[in-house]
């Protein structure tokens, strides 16, 4: 077969930065499995992908004792000997996402007793025998996302061998039932992930999630029958995401009673979001986080028009691009509220006063015109995130009483000067970030006093010039990025960077 080029090199996580074994191998028949006996024995870290590797035979891997990380990503294979990597005895990180694998067999890890990350999305496994699993007692992580997998009897035989597990991701399975029965004993998973599943009922009548606290169910299509006995079950769960999902209103409230120390929640149903699911949802007291997408046409991006139409109710698009000043108020004890990605066009004025205890504030990629309104006054606010909208001018107040805020970003917006007034209250201030806007001069800021400013990033805007006094209430900056393509030249008078002597950038 035709001769591949394998290209060696340390994975980013997890990787010492000095001393470890690196090579390149040319010229080797991966296809055929020959054995890699020309790799170093003591190399750590080894990655074959996308080099249509077939099968993986006994002798392929014999004598890398070493080894701790393994990528045979993006591959053809669809056999795997075996025992053929049981000589890996040090193995900690397996990865055999994206190839052709049908059935996980009983000898398939044998030897791989120190693994503790394995990665098998994007195969088309339809069955885990019962022993697969026997040899990883050390496992900590297994991927198996966007597989075949429909019956609930072979996560068992993935549960059953390795009691250290804590994330278990089941993404994209024709999976169509969760129950508690189905497990003997109870489970050290703590995050669990059943998105993009046709799963119809959830049931838990045992303590099997003692410790479990991320509970993915995004894009759940089916009304889902949730029968979860006593909420101490769930009484880990800090962290739900029901994105895309079209529960009835009695799902989605049993789902919340369930939950009595839920922090952080992402919605997406537009249809029952007037209809009392933020009463339920901001009823749950321990709720500090609020992640809600409410304009769902954004799906379009990323599904296409025949998904959308399968499951999400037409909503009259005069209700979702403003803000009402009633939607939130179930909400004041929130900490966080993320709005991004919607087409808002603005916010009532009162829309988010009552979110007296906010700290952050993420409005970005919306239609905004204009800072709202109702961010006025907002005192709790450490950072506020307006990027990527059309905002084309700040006015005076509009950042008035934002004493305590740290962090804001405007870039990627229309704006093309900077008035000073709008930042008189903002003392505090540590970041701004202001780049790919349309300012053309800067000299406007040599008004701006932030006392505080660490970190100023202007670059991909206009400026041609810069004068003398444009930084000197700004002297705390030690990054500064005012680099932009558009600009050829830029004229730098002297004293302009006078005072700034914490400056690295």
């Amino acid at each position: 077969s035709k001769p591949e080029e394998m290209s060696l090199r340390r994975l980013e996580q997890g990787t010492p930065s000095f001393s470890e074994p690196r090579a390149t191998l040319r010229a080797l028949s991966c296809s055929k499995g020959d054995q890699l006996k020309t790799i170093s024995q003591r190399l750590k870290y080894l990655s074959v992908q996308g080099t249509k590797i077939e099968s993986i035979k006994q002798s392929d891997f014999s004598g890398l004792t070493e080894l701790q990380t393994l990528d045979l990503g993006l591959n053809l294979i669809s056999h795997i000997e075996d025992a053929a990597l049981s000589h890996l005895s040090s193995l900690t990180e397996l990865s055999l996402a994206r190839n052709r694998l049908t059935n996980l067999t009983d000898h398939m890890f044998t030897g791989l007793s120190n693994l503790t990350v394995l990665d098998l999305s994007e195969n088309k496994i339809n069955r885990i025998s019962l022993l697969a699993f026997a040899p990883l007692t050390k496992l900590l992580e297994v991927s198996l996302w966007d597989n075949h997998l429909s019956s609930i009897s072979d996560i068992v035989n993935i549960v059953s061998f390795c009691p250290l597990l804590k994330s278990l991701d089941l993404l994209e399975n024709p999976l169509t039932a969760f129950e508690s029965e189905q497990f003997p004993f109870s489970l050290n998973i703590t995050v669990l992930d059943l998105s993009w599943t046709p799963l119809s009922r959830f049931s838990l009548h045992s303590d099997v999630f003692p410790h479990l606290q991320t509970l993915h169910l995004a894009s759940v299509y089916n009304d889902l029958q949730w029968e979860v006995s006593d909420e101490t079950l769930l009484k880990s769960v800090r962290t739900l995401d029901l994105r895309l999902t079209n529960f009835t209103d009695e799902t989605y409230q049993l789902i919340f009673q369930s939950l009595e120390s839920l922090e952080k929640l992402s919605l997406s149903n537009v249809a029952r979001l007037n209809r009392g699911l933020l009463d339920g949802a901001c009823g749950i007291q321990t709720l500090q986080t609020l992640y809600l997408i409410i304009f769902t046409l954004y799906l379009f991006i990323f599904l296409g028009w025949a998904l959308i139409s399968l499951w999400l109710q037409p909503t009259p698009f005069e209700q979702v691009n403003f803000l009402n000043d009633s939607l939130l108020l179930p909400c004041s004890n929130l900490t966080e509220l993320d709005l991004s990605v919607n087409l808002l066009k603005d916010l009532g004025p009162s829309s988010l006063q009552m979110l007296t205890h906010l700290s952050r504030l993420n409005l970005a990629m919306n239609s905004l015109t204009e800072v709202p309104l109702t961010i006025r006054n907002m005192s709790s606010l450490t950072s506020l995130t307006l990027r990527e909208n059309s905002i084309s001018e700040l006015r005076c107040l509009d950042f008035s009483g934002l004493h305590l805020l740290k962090i804001l970003d405007l870039s990627y917006n229309k704006l093309t000067e900077l008035n000073s007034c709008a930042f008189q209250d903002l003392q505090n201030l540590q970041k701004l970030y202001i780049e790919k806007n349309k300012i053309h001069i800067f000299d406007s800021i040599s008004g701006i006093t932030l006392p505080n400013l660490l970190v100023l990033e202007a670059n991909g805007n206009y400026i041609a010039e810069l004068y003398k006094g444009v930084f000197r209430n700004m002297t705390r900056l030690t990054d500064l990025d005012l680099n932009s393509e558009s600009v050829l030249t830029m004229d730098v008078f002297p004293g302009t960077f006078d005072g700034l002597t914490d400056l690295r950038t």
